[in-house]
């Protein structure tokens, strides 16, 4: 999982550990690119259960049995 934030000040690139404190923060924009689904970017979604891991794992469930739409 990559994590970039996005601020008057440029883009930074930040471990996934800071995600949760870089949404909270009112100055920018975060910036998440998931290039493969592992159990780190799962847990993230998890904790604590998050109405985005309920839209994303329908379409997870899709590409891995190879329908793409």
């Amino acid at each position: 999982m990559d994590v970039r934030f996005i601020s008057d000040d440029g883009v930074r690139a930040h471990p996934a550990t800071d995600l949760k404190g870089l949404l909270d923060r009112p100055d920018g924009l975060v910036w998440v690119n998931v290039p493969t689904w592992d159990d780190e970017f799962d847990r993230f979604l998890m904790d604590p259960p998050s109405a985005l891991h309920a839209l994303l794992a329908p379409a997870r469930a899709r590409r891995l049995a190879g329908d793409h739409r």
